[in-house]
């Protein structure tokens, strides 16, 4: 068995840094408004649902509304405070 050497990786040569996403500022949102639903996409099917927002912490709820050519997918997430 070859020999394990612990070390920390180097920094990334191109100074990537982690960028603040959309996600990220939805999730803030979400945790200083809890148990309140937000509308956070609009004709998205569930399969497209990020799985961040899944689990005991956070509710899901999607809603088709309209009929035919105007159905619309609609995708509601909130926070659960215990």
């Amino acid at each position: 068995m070859k020999e394990i050497i612990w070390q920390e990786p180097p920094s990334n040569a191109r100074g990537y840094k982690k960028r603040h996403s959309a996600l990220d500022t939805l999730e803030l949102e979400l945790r200083k408004n809890p148990n309140r639903w937000a509308l956070v996409a609009e004709n998205s099917k569930q399969s497209s649902a990020n799985p961040r927002f899944k689990g005991k912490e956070f509710e899901r709820a999607y809603r088709i509304i309209g009929e035919g050519a105007s159905r619309q997918y609609r995708l509601y997430i909130r926070y659960i405070e215990e």
